[in-house]
């Protein structure tokens, strides 16, 4: 079929001479070996020639679709947009289809003004943003005027981190303000969330978890004053979306005067079908049962079977029976991350 890539792979010795189309065809391992008799001891060096082909396949289909596609949306000129501060992340996305659709729809739908995403960190909160953002580019990001990107995942997490005051001041200028060091770190809140509000745009946040108390007795609660204000601002009048990640959940908008602007979204479990793919890409062995016997013992939690693939992948042999080897940690409570920490525990 027009379009469809094949690539024969020789498992073993056999009369593949006999067959003209595939011996007309550059069948890999190249020069008549195959992987049983030549290959045996590193077969991944026969599959990572076909994973890098398959990509080349991917990537110049891509850029063809991209080159040729028809959008309704006008692209924001360069100088409204600015996505460079947040991190670099994998490719890889696993069992996300859902919250990239409900991204979609929120964005579409206009009547959401805040999204936020809780899960701890290594479960793929940054990898989901930056994947949904290049469906956002390689569409001139859907109508939004600007787009505008902070991360403070480079302030790192400890309590000396008190303030928002570099992303406020960048913010301020970016946006427009006239004098972005006049007023109290209130009035600059307020100031910023109106400059963001008043036309469509795409604003994520990204990590804001070091401007977040850990205290229990008010776990999760904005510590930056200007921060704060500016939330509250948009929570009440966006024309556009803000989007945040986090590993804690925002208590401020738990007040009922949000419930129809904001929505938090949990990311911390996966579908057994994805956790399973995710130990297959890790080089994990065992059957699809095994694999999701796997995911489902350490209860469907995206980082826990994040990690597993790394110790399963440090392993001789790479199987999933080693899992039985991981210690139980009875004393820890599933909701104090009790499938992660035994992971760690292992390794």
């Amino acid at each position: 079929a027009e379009g469809m890539l094949i690539i024969p792979i020789l498992i073993d010795s056999c009369m593949w001479k006999e067959y003209k189309w595939i011996s007309e065809t550059q069948m890999l391992p190249r020069d008549g070996k195959c992987v049983a008799v030549n290959f045996m001891s590193h077969y991944n060096t026969v599959f990572l020639d076909v994973a890098n082909r398959i990509k080349e396949f991917v990537e110049a289909g891509l850029k063809a679709e991209a080159e040729t596609l028809e959008t309704e949306w006008e692209r924001p000129s360069d100088d409204l947009i600015d996505i460079d501060r947040l991190p670099s992340t994998g490719a890889k996305l696993f069992g996300r289809k859902d919250e990239i659709k409900l991204l979609d729809e929120t964005w579409k739908d206009g009547e959401k003004n805040i999204l936020s995403f809780v899960a701890w960190g290594g479960v793929g909160k940054s990898t989901l943003i930056n994947k949904w953002l290049e469906y956002m580019d390689a569409e001139n990001y859907r109508g939004a005027k600007r787009v505008y990107t902070w991360s403070f995942y480079s302030q790192g997490t400890s309590e000396r981190v008190t303030s928002a005051d570099a992303f406020v001041a960048h913010a301020l200028e970016w946006f427009g303000d006239e004098d972005p060091k006049a007023g109290s770190p209130w009035d600059k809140g307020q100031r910023l969330a109106e400059l963001i509000a008043n036309e469509k745009t795409l604003l994520i946040l990204d990590g804001m978890e070091p401007l977040q108390s850990g205290l229990d007795f008010e776990k999760g609660k904005i510590k930056d004053a200007a921060l704060e204000v500016m939330l509250r601002g948009l929570a009440k009048k966006n024309l556009g979306l803000c989007v945040i990640t986090t590993r804690l959940k925002v208590p401020e908008f738990d007040h009922e005067k949000y419930e129809d602007t904001v929505e938090s979204v949990g990311l911390e479990m996966i579908s057994k079908e994805a956790g399973r793919s995710l130990l297959r890409v890790e080089g994990v062995r065992g059957t699809d049962a095994e694999l999701e016997g796997v995911v489902e013992a350490f209860g469907c939690h995206a980082l826990a079977v994040n990690l597993l693939g790394v110790y399963l992948h440090g392993i001789e042999g790479h199987a999933a029976k080693h899992v039985a080897e991981i210690p139980d940690l009875p004393e820890v409570e599933v909701d104090d991350g009790k499938h992660p920490r035994r992971v760690i525990e292992a390794i």
